[in-house]
C-alpha cells in the first residue's frame, strides 16, 4: 500500500522513435495527447530516439523534460535504439 488516496496513473510511453523523419512536432503532439490524460508518472521504456539527440537541438528540454508527472519527474530506460545510435554520448 502506497498510502495513495487513490489508483496511480502511469504514463508509459515507448517506441517514439525521434529523428529525422519524426521530430519535435511529433514529440509535441504526443505530449500534448499525454498531459490529457493527466498522469501521475510518465515513464519512457526506450526506444525515444531514433538517431543522436544532437540531431534534434533541444528536444530533451522542449519536449521530452516537459512530460507529466505529479509524483515524479519523468522516469526513462533505454533501448536498443539508443545504444545503436549512441543517443546520450
Amino acid at each position: 500500500h502506497l498510502g495513495l488516496s487513490r489508483p496511480l496513473r502511469v504514463a508509459l510511453i515507448s517506441d517514439l522513435h525521434l529523428g529525422p523523419v519524426l521530430g519535435p512536432d511529433f514529440c509535441q503532439r504526443v505530449l500534448a495527447a499525454t498531459n490529457a490524460l493527466h498522469p501521475d508518472v510518465t515513464v519512457f521504456a526506450g526506444d525515444i530516439f531514433d538517431s543522436h539527440v544532437g540531431l534534434l537541438p533541444n528536444i530533451v528540454e522542449t519536449c521530452i523534460g516537459k512530460f507529466p508527472g505529479h509524483l515524479s519527474r519523468p522516469m526513462y530506460c533505454s533501448g536498443n535504439h539508443e545504444h545503436i545510435h549512441f543517443a546520450f554520448q
